[in-house]
């Protein structure tokens, strides 16, 4: 799944997405239109993809309910 799809379909913004991650709005921006992600991103996000009990997908969906 592509990054701006997955930030869309938890109905985040940019902001709220990438901050969660410990990245600015911009650069999630240009990750999101094809620049390489950084090794220990990607890894947060495959693990988020992929579960277990504190995944980065459910802190996110955490801050979308607040």
């Amino acid at each position: 799944m592509k990054l701006k799809s997955l930030r869309q379909n938890l109905g985040l913004t940019q902001k709220q997405f990438w901050g969660t991650l410990g990245l600015v709005q911009s650069a999630g921006s240009r990750y999101e239109r094809g620049r390489r992600l950084p090794a220990s991103v990607r890894k947060l996000i495959k693990l988020s993809c992929h579960g277990g009990r504190k995944t980065v997908l459910t802190r996110l969906k955490r801050i979308k309910a607040l």
